[in-house]
């Protein structure tokens, strides 16, 4: 291929409004050129035998044979394909195996426009790629809370409300207990859930009114810990192939 020849790829997605939107984006590239498009995982192969695109977009959750086992059946048949996953979530355990069967890398579906065209180039290129959310999560300072002060984001600010808060700010307190009325102990318990509050709630049946009992925890720095670790191992892959002197793609 030339210099002046476009990178040809292949898309491969379920969903055709997600097609159609890839293939606008594309088209309007000037180095860019969109050869041919699958639903499925049947189609993806017989599209990428006929056509032997520079690089193939695979979504990782396809019906069927998913995305990873279409990877693994292509890359069988051409060990030099470039195929970047994409996904709604870097939290996807499929990742870490579509990048150990030799993925050139994932992107997430909500990447912006400009981001994933220079995704295209780079593994066109010869490089690898992990999302910038990746590596900034991995870089970033984590460490289990020192007291019991927990994130406080609640946009209500009733009287409730505002006793919550004041328990989440308190740096010794951990348990907390609303004694009102049920719509007032719902209320509170649906803030809680939705503001993701790092607090485990239960009601207490005892008395009249009943009350809703409120315990800290570290659901956050857990979730952020189990995403560090799977963060981690899917940088470990990129290593391994580096360090066996090979490349995915």
């Amino acid at each position: 291929m030339s210099r002046t020849d476009p990178i040809r790829i292949l898309s491969v997605d379920d969903h055709p409004v997600f097609r159609e939107g890839l293939s606008t984006i594309i088209t309007s590239q000037q180095d860019m050129a969109l050869i041919a498009q699958a639903a499925n995982a049947l189609e993806a192969v017989t599209e990428f035998r006929r056509h032997r695109p520079d690089i193939t977009l695979m979504d990782l959750r396809l019906p069927g044979t998913n995305g990873t086992d279409t990877l693994i059946a292509i890359r069988g048949e051409f060990p030099r394909a470039r195929i970047i996953m994409l996904t709604t979530s870097d939290s996807d355990g499929e990742i870490q195996r579509a990048m150990r069967a030799g993925a050139s890398g994932y992107i997430l579906k909500s990447t912006p426009k400009n981001e994933l065209l220079a995704v295209i180039r780079a593994v066109h290129g010869g490089k690898r790629h992990i999302p910038a959310e990746v590596a900034a999560r991995i870089a970033e300072h984590l460490e289990p809370p020192e007291d019991w002060r927990r994130p406080d984001e609640l946009g209500c600010t009733c009287r409730f409300c505002r006793e919550l808060s004041t328990f989440l700010a308190d740096p010794v307190r951990r348990t907390w207990a609303l004694k009102s009325l049920q719509v007032n102990r719902s209320h509170v318990e649906t803030e809680i859930r939705n503001c993701h509050c790092d607090v485990d709630t239960k009601t207490l049946r005892q008395g009249s009114p009943h009350s809703l009992f409120c315990t800290k925890n570290q659901a956050s720095y857990e979730r952020r810990a189990r995403q560090r670790k799977k963060d981690l191992e899917h940088l470990s892959l990129f290593e391994e192939y580096c360090s066996q002197g090979r490349s995915p793609s």
